[in-house]
């Protein structure tokens, strides 16, 4: 073997040593463990979650929760009753089931006075008191269809408290399933009287607001009144 076959073999060598000392491709099973691949313990993480998740006793809570909240409450407090007597719109004189009687003002409506002039801006800006009247009576008739001798569920409030002004029963009128006083609102034989602390107003706005844009029921004085301040040239 002659010297250059020598170098030659060396060479061989020393190079077959190297790429045997190279780092083989890693498998896809085999891959460094990434710094994120072993985080510390989550528990304590999702334990101070948990805790900020639940709500501070110290917190508002959303009006919208505690009117729920109330009428909820106020579901368990009906008592039955037979009603005896409309007196008009909003207000009914009802039998409880024990013999005694009450005489009762619905709660978170108010109807248009039949017997005495209605307060100035009291349903908005109308001011036509002859078509409030005749809608007042309208809305006794009503009353009277409905509930005159009926056997009704007379729902307490509990932030509307027992007793009125004028010492009457503050109670929601419920028959045969529905509130009385929704329907006075929605067919606008009434308005939401939100002048006064009832669970249920906040709903009753809602249904008095398609009312007026519908002209529905005593709404339509509105323009009655219009027509009747044109015609006298009191209209400015």
């Amino acid at each position: 073997m002659n010297r250059y076959t020598i170098i030659i073999a060396i060479v061989v060598l020393v190079f077959i040593a190297a790429c045997s000392t190279e780092k083989s491709p890693t498998a896809p099973h085999e891959f460094e463990p990434s710094p994120f691949e072993n985080p510390p313990q989550t528990s304590k993480i999702e334990e101070k979650l948990k805790e900020l998740a639940k709500p501070s006793y110290q917190s508002p809570v959303p009006e919208t929760t505690k009117r729920l909240e109330r009428e909820e409450v106020s579901s368990h407090l009906g008592v039955s009753a037979t009603v005896t007597r409309v007196i008009d719109g909003d207000t009914v004189d009802v039998t409880l089931s024990d013999g005694s009687t009450d005489r009762v003002r619905l709660l978170g409506v108010d109807t248009p006075e039949i017997q005495s002039a209605n307060k100035p801006g009291e349903y908005g800006g109308i001011t036509n008191e002859q078509c409030l009247r005749q809608w007042g009576f309208t809305g006794k008739d009503y009353a009277n269809d409905l509930l005159a001798g009926k056997s009704v569920t007379l729902v307490l409030d509990p932030i509307a408290g027992d007793r009125g002004t004028y010492g009457r029963l503050l109670a929601y009128v419920e028959v045969d399933g529905y509130d009385f006083s929704k329907l006075l609102v929605e067919y606008g034989l009434a308005r939401a009287a939100i002048e006064w602390s009832s669970s249920r107003v906040l709903s009753y706005v809602s249904y008095q607001e398609a009312a007026i844009a519908n002209n529905t029921g005593l709404w339509s004085c509105a323009e009655r009144t219009s027509r009747h301040e044109r015609f006298n040239g009191s209209h400015e």
